[in-house]
């Protein structure tokens, strides 16, 4: 038993990078007595100087505890990581299941092959909001964007389809991000195309 818990703190351990917004690299999982899915995440901000560990239920915001750790102290961000990542093990924590994980794009149509500078700056925005609401709820992470063929793309990962969706919603449209303009679709891992979830107005079909 002792080895096999070192091996998949190890295996955690392995799984963590350290970017200022938690995405599904460094965020690990565990259901509890009902059957409802609890996330654990761990991350360092070179830039603040700021080792966080966020807990909290898929689809909300958890708690979250912070160390100020110099970036010299390489010796204890090695240790922070291994004990977060060995109690991570203990307490049942691992990676999602990855036949319940899914890809979620949301796409807007552009004017011109490539866009203009405003659809240039919503690229940007998009990505960085959408960034934060699910990475911050435990619901994934955005997984890079592309513009072309009169196409915006934001691309995420995603845990849990219908949570994710709402929140993707939810974000563009308090962010103010032309939210009527979106339209959002999903594959599972074993799908290869995706398929329309949503759109403000009718879109007779969907491609990338």
């Amino acid at each position: 038993d002792g080895l096999n818990q070192k091996q998949a703190a190890c295996n955690l351990q392995a799984a963590y990078t350290f970017q200022k917004v938690p995405c599904m690299h460094h965020t690990v999982y565990r259901q509890d007595a009902q059957a409802k899915w609890l996330y654990r995440q761990a991350w360092y901000d070179a830039e603040q100087q700021l080792w966080t560990e966020h807990v909290g239920k898929v689809g909300y915001r958890g708690k979250s505890t912070t160390l100020m750790v110099a970036k010299s102290a390489v010796e204890q961000l090695a240790s922070l990581r291994l004990q977060h990542a060995a109690e991570s093990a203990q307490l049942g924590y691992a990676a999602f299941p990855s036949e319940l994980c899914c890809d979620m794009v949301v796409q807007y149509p552009l004017k011109s092959a490539m866009g203009n500078q405003r659809d240039a700056w919503l690229q940007d925005k998009v990505s960085t909001y959408l960034n934060e609401c699910l990475g911050w709820t435990g619901l994934g992470h955005v997984d890079g964007s592309d513009r072309g063929q009169h196409k915006l793309n934001v691309f995420c990962q995603v845990v849990w389809h219908d949570k994710a969706l709402s929140t993707i919603k939810s974000c563009l449209r308090t962010s103010r991000l032309d939210f009527n303009r979106a339209r959002i679709a999903s594959k599972t891992q074993a799908e290869e195309s995706y398929c329309l979830q949503y759109a403000h107005t009718a879109v007779s079909d969907f491609s990338l």
